[in-house]
Protein backbone atom coordinates (compact mmCIF):
# COMPACT_ATOMS: atom_id res chain seq x y z
CA UNK A 1 0.00 0.00 0.00
CA UNK A 2 0.96 3.39 -0.63
CA UNK A 3 1.48 6.40 1.98
CA UNK A 4 -1.90 7.99 2.45
CA UNK A 5 0.03 11.25 1.93
CA UNK A 6 0.98 10.43 -1.66
CA UNK A 7 -2.72 8.56 -2.09
CA UNK A 8 -3.95 12.19 -1.40
CA UNK A 9 -1.42 14.03 -3.80
CA UNK A 10 -3.15 11.45 -6.06
CA UNK A 11 -6.82 12.60 -4.97
CA UNK A 12 -5.77 16.73 -5.15
CA UNK A 13 -4.24 15.97 -8.70
CA UNK A 14 -7.77 14.12 -9.99
CA UNK A 15 -10.96 15.93 -11.81
CA UNK A 16 -13.11 12.82 -10.92
CA UNK A 17 -12.69 10.53 -8.17
CA UNK A 18 -14.49 7.35 -7.48
CA UNK A 19 -14.23 5.78 -4.08
CA UNK A 20 -15.90 1.78 -4.22
CA UNK A 21 -15.52 0.63 -0.28
CA UNK A 22 -17.15 -2.61 0.96
CA UNK A 23 -19.41 -2.67 4.35
CA UNK A 24 -16.62 -3.13 6.95
CA UNK A 25 -14.74 -0.14 5.60
CA UNK A 26 -17.37 3.15 5.28
CA UNK A 27 -16.09 4.62 8.18
CA UNK A 28 -12.46 4.15 7.31
CA UNK A 29 -13.87 5.97 3.65
CA UNK A 30 -15.78 8.49 5.33
CA UNK A 31 -12.27 9.49 7.45
CA UNK A 32 -10.38 9.57 4.32
CA UNK A 33 -12.70 11.76 3.01
CA UNK A 34 -13.41 14.19 5.58
CA UNK A 35 -9.39 15.37 5.36
CA UNK A 36 -10.44 16.93 2.16
CA UNK A 37 -12.49 20.46 1.52
CA UNK A 38 -15.81 19.02 0.42
CA UNK A 39 -18.93 19.27 0.37
CA UNK A 40 -21.39 16.68 0.28
CA UNK A 41 -24.35 16.35 -2.19
CA UNK A 42 -26.78 15.31 0.49
CA UNK A 43 -26.02 18.87 2.54
CA UNK A 44 -27.68 21.07 -0.25
CA UNK A 45 -31.82 20.80 -1.18
CA UNK A 46 -33.42 18.64 -3.00
CA UNK A 47 -33.82 21.09 -5.71
CA UNK A 48 -30.56 20.78 -7.30
CA UNK A 49 -30.39 21.57 -10.93
CA UNK A 50 -27.15 18.90 -12.30
CA UNK A 51 -27.74 21.41 -14.99
CA UNK A 52 -26.23 24.35 -13.60
CA UNK A 53 -24.38 22.81 -10.75
CA UNK A 54 -22.48 26.36 -9.57
CA UNK A 55 -25.41 28.36 -8.97
CA UNK A 56 -27.02 25.32 -7.90
CA UNK A 57 -24.58 25.55 -4.86
CA UNK A 58 -25.32 29.45 -4.11
CA UNK A 59 -28.90 29.42 -4.75
CA UNK A 60 -28.68 26.58 -1.70
CA UNK A 61 -26.28 28.39 0.46
CA UNK A 62 -28.41 31.85 0.02
CA UNK A 63 -31.38 30.11 1.14
CA UNK A 64 -30.19 28.70 4.11
CA UNK A 65 -28.77 31.95 4.89
CA UNK A 66 -32.22 33.48 4.68
CA UNK A 67 -33.79 30.92 6.57
CA UNK A 68 -31.06 31.43 9.69
CA UNK A 69 -31.96 35.19 9.56
CA UNK A 70 -35.86 35.03 9.27
CA UNK A 71 -35.40 32.57 12.12
CA UNK A 72 -33.07 34.83 14.32
CA UNK A 73 -31.26 31.95 14.57
CA UNK A 74 -27.28 32.73 14.19
CA UNK A 75 -26.05 32.54 11.07
CA UNK A 76 -24.51 29.20 10.60
CA UNK A 77 -21.30 28.25 9.97
CA UNK A 78 -21.85 27.12 6.17
CA UNK A 79 -18.88 25.63 3.67
CA UNK A 80 -18.57 28.43 1.30
CA UNK A 81 -15.35 27.41 -0.16
CA UNK A 82 -14.72 23.36 -1.08
CA UNK A 83 -12.94 21.99 -3.96
CA UNK A 84 -14.61 18.44 -3.75
CA UNK A 85 -18.42 17.97 -4.34
CA UNK A 86 -18.93 14.51 -2.67
CA UNK A 87 -22.07 12.26 -4.51
CA UNK A 88 -22.95 9.06 -3.39
CA UNK A 89 -24.81 6.35 -5.58
CA UNK A 90 -27.68 6.18 -3.26
CA UNK A 91 -28.28 9.76 -4.49
CA UNK A 92 -28.52 8.04 -8.09
CA UNK A 93 -30.77 5.17 -6.72
CA UNK A 94 -33.47 7.76 -5.71
CA UNK A 95 -33.22 9.55 -9.34
CA UNK A 96 -33.10 6.22 -10.92
CA UNK A 97 -36.64 5.11 -9.44
CA UNK A 98 -38.67 7.91 -11.54
CA UNK A 99 -37.07 6.88 -15.38
CA UNK A 100 -39.83 5.08 -17.29
CA UNK A 101 -37.59 3.24 -19.51
CA UNK A 102 -36.35 0.53 -17.81
CA UNK A 103 -32.79 -1.01 -17.64
CA UNK A 104 -31.36 1.25 -20.35
CA UNK A 105 -32.47 4.36 -19.26
CA UNK A 106 -31.17 4.41 -16.52
CA UNK A 107 -27.78 3.41 -18.02
CA UNK A 108 -27.96 6.58 -20.27
CA UNK A 109 -29.03 8.58 -17.06
CA UNK A 110 -26.08 7.54 -15.07
CA UNK A 111 -23.53 8.09 -18.39
CA UNK A 112 -24.80 11.34 -18.89
CA UNK A 113 -24.96 12.34 -14.94
CA UNK A 114 -20.91 11.68 -14.55
CA UNK A 115 -19.94 13.39 -18.16
CA UNK A 116 -22.22 16.45 -17.23
CA UNK A 117 -20.27 16.78 -13.30
CA UNK A 118 -16.82 15.95 -15.12
CA UNK A 119 -17.10 18.47 -17.03
CA UNK A 120 -18.80 21.13 -15.21
CA UNK A 121 -16.49 20.82 -12.52
CA UNK A 122 -13.42 20.96 -14.67
CA UNK A 123 -15.16 24.78 -15.96
CA UNK A 124 -15.91 26.00 -12.57
CA UNK A 125 -13.37 24.43 -10.40
CA UNK A 126 -14.09 22.04 -8.43
CA UNK A 127 -13.62 18.31 -8.44
CA UNK A 128 -16.25 15.45 -7.87
CA UNK A 129 -15.97 12.26 -5.46
CA UNK A 130 -18.11 10.25 -6.51
CA UNK A 131 -18.82 6.92 -3.61
CA UNK A 132 -20.22 3.84 -3.90
CA UNK A 133 -20.35 0.65 -2.67
CA UNK A 134 -18.85 -2.66 -3.62
CA UNK A 135 -20.19 -6.39 -3.97
CA UNK A 136 -18.89 -9.35 -5.23
CA UNK A 137 -19.18 -11.46 -7.77
CA UNK A 138 -17.27 -14.94 -7.65
CA UNK A 139 -14.32 -13.34 -10.08
CA UNK A 140 -13.59 -9.98 -8.59
CA UNK A 141 -15.24 -7.20 -6.57
CA UNK A 142 -17.78 -4.95 -8.85
CA UNK A 143 -19.08 -0.95 -7.97
CA UNK A 144 -22.85 -0.83 -7.45
CA UNK A 145 -24.10 1.02 -9.80
CA UNK A 146 -22.16 -0.01 -12.80
CA UNK A 147 -18.74 0.89 -14.22
CA UNK A 148 -19.87 4.12 -15.88
CA UNK A 149 -17.80 6.19 -12.94
CA UNK A 150 -14.61 4.17 -13.61
CA UNK A 151 -14.60 5.31 -17.30
CA UNK A 152 -14.98 9.40 -16.65
CA UNK A 153 -12.52 8.92 -13.74
CA UNK A 154 -8.94 9.82 -13.06
CA UNK A 155 -8.33 8.05 -10.35
CA UNK A 156 -10.48 5.11 -8.67
CA UNK A 157 -9.93 3.75 -5.18
CA UNK A 158 -11.07 0.85 -3.11
CA UNK A 159 -11.29 0.62 0.26
CA UNK A 160 -11.93 -3.20 1.81
CA UNK A 161 -11.26 -4.35 5.28
CA UNK A 162 -10.04 -0.76 6.25
CA UNK A 163 -6.94 -1.00 3.12
CA UNK A 164 -6.86 1.12 0.47
CA UNK A 165 -5.73 0.08 -3.06
CA UNK A 166 -5.14 2.05 -6.70
CA UNK A 167 -7.73 0.53 -9.32
CA UNK A 168 -6.89 3.30 -11.69
CA UNK A 169 -4.89 6.10 -11.45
Amino acid sequence: MKPIEEIYSFVESSDFITIGYDSFSESFKDEFISKLPILRLSEINSSFDFNDIKNSIRRSFREKRLVSLLNDDPVEDLITKFDFLVIDFSYFEAEMKNIQNGMMGAELYKTKKFESLRSQGIRDGFKVIYTSSLYRSPDKQHIKGGSHSLYVSDLVLYITKDELSIVKN
